[in-house]
């Protein structure tokens, strides 16, 4: 068993803690945003994006281009942004995080607004280990309650 190094107030040390992907939580935010709109039928362009996130155009082209370094995304000559294999697994992990933490937060009495949002928060800096073990735990607890198993 690893001990965790603590920092002088007693908190782990922050370089001790499992975070984990070295990506930006704003990074998976846009990546999760074009997985949504997708998911919706929409095409995935720079000005949905902005409009569904808040942001000016030239904010998300900034990303967008950072992204597309990064490997994750490409943009069509159509300004159709479609995601590579590894956009497309980064998005699918960080909107399952959120869809399952969303789900556990409301069946422990969250407020739906509240638990998205707190989810929206968690679901970027939690580690796999504990995010494996609330989900175990949570379908496992579905399970038992509703008689049948519940896919997160």
């Amino acid at each position: 068993m690893s001990e965790t190094k603590m920092d002088g107030a007693g908190s782990p040390d922050s370089r001790e803690i499992d975070r984990r992907s070295a990506m930006p939580e704003s990074a998976e935010m846009y990546l999760e945003t074009m997985l949504v709109l997708e998911n919706e039928g929409r095409r995935v362009r720079a000005v949905d994006i902005a409009t569904r996130m808040g942001f000016t155009r030239p904010t998300v082209s900034e990303q967008l281009k950072k992204l597309a370094s990064g490997g994750y995304l490409v943009v069509g000559g159509d300004h159709e942004i479609r995601f590579t294999e590894k956009g497309r697994r980064t998005a699918e992990h960080t909107y399952e995080r959120h869809v399952l933490l969303s789900k556990l937060f409301e069946s422990v009495g969250v407020t739906p607004a509240t638990a998205v949002a707190d989810a929206c928060r968690v679901e970027h800096y939690i580690s796999d280990e504990t995010f494996d073990c609330l989900r175990r735990h949570y379908l496992e607890h579905a399970e038992t309650s509703h008689g049948q198993s519940t896919e997160a």
